[in-house]
């Protein structure tokens, strides 16, 4: 089993708040692993985040729909046995491939998950290998610089990871 790894760049802003900054410094019970701390308090850059995750054909569907992207990459065809074929060597691919933007969502996740109240400002993405529905990935975030910045009149924790 080959698990993708997903490679970005993001920039995250950390708004600073009583209510984020309560008493409940329990994190949500999503596997996210690491050693970001939740809601960010003392973040510092080498510190890392990371979740594994499996997409099934049902969240492709899914998602598919949402989005209005019907692609027939995503979806598994509906055809007999002898057009199968033609229709799967007609999209190059053996099985239904994960939509890259739901990919993604999983550095979202990870913010979200840590840092709840953060606002994700930007992302950089590269599709190296089509990643196929019920394979493994694992998206991983690593701090790579951290400044203090003031936006909006508030204060918050410009994250580059």
């Amino acid at each position: 089993n080959r698990i993708h790894h997903i490679r970005h760049q993001s920039t995250l802003f950390r708004k600073k708040s009583r209510h984020l900054d309560g008493d409940n410094d329990s994190p949500p019970k999503i596997a996210v692993e690491g050693n970001i701390p939740y809601h960010g308090k003392g973040i510092q850059v080498g510190q890392f985040a990371e979740l594994r995750r499996t997409f099934s054909q049902g969240d492709v569907s899914e998602f598919g729909t949402l989005i209005g992207d019907l692609n027939p990459v995503h979806f598994p065809p509906k055809l007999s046995n002898a057009e199968q074929q033609v229709e799967l060597q007609h999209t190059n691919y053996e099985k239904p491939i994960v939509h890259g933007i739901l990919l993604s969502s999983v550095f979202s996740t990870i913010f979200g998950t840590l840092i709840p109240g953060c606002i994700y400002r930007n992302q950089t993405l590269n599709f190296r290998n089509p990643v196929f529905v019920d394979e493994p990935i694992r998206g991983r975030v690593v701090v790579k610089k951290l400044r203090q910045i003031n936006r909006g009149g508030g204060r918050g924790v410009l994250c580059i990871c």
